[in-house]
């Protein structure tokens, strides 16, 4: 069995420095110098069951990979208000079925459900017009990015 020792904070940032680029690729985000170094600082203090720079590069590919799906994922509110406009509809369905059979107590709940809807589409194009103006602007940086890159301004 070959020993080999665990490098200190500097060693472990030239090695990830060097695998930087490769990680950044393959998950399409930045990673400046800062969350390398932090990579490194955060891994020894809190992973203390394995060795630099095996942890600080497991550290920095999770967090690589938390931002793609961040930048790629719909926001939970929006997800949530489109469920919620979906079990409306069919409860709306199910109570205008009812109707039609003849069972008319329940036309108090359909009017709640279409205010509910009303006022649920009004939030929903409004969160929608937001995210979709917060994703232009990060597409608009994330192409500077790759353009500075490309010109070699790293």
């Amino acid at each position: 069995m070959v020993k080999v020792d665990e490098p200190d904070d500097d060693t472990a940032c030239l090695m990830l420095r060097g695998l930087k680029s490769r990680y950044a690729d393959h998950h399409g985000v930045h990673i400046t110098d800062d969350a390398v170094r932090a990579a490194v600082t955060l891994s020894r203090r809190y992973l203390t069951g394995r060795q630099l720079p095996d942890k600080a590069v497991d550290l920095l590919d999770t967090a690589s990979a938390r931002l793609r799906m961040s930048l790629d994922t719909v926001p939970q509110p929006l997800t949530r208000m489109k469920a919620q406009l979906t079990a409306l509809a069919m409860e709306k369905q199910a109570l205008l079925e009812d109707i039609a059979l003849g069972n008319s107590a329940r036309g108090d709940r359909l009017a709640a459900i279409e205010q509910e809807e009303i006022r649920l589409i009004l939030a929903l194009d409004t969160l929608e017009t937001q995210y979709g103006q917060e994703l232009q602007l990060t597409e608009a940086l994330l192409a500077c990015r790759r353009d500075i890159s490309r010109r070699g301004g790293n």
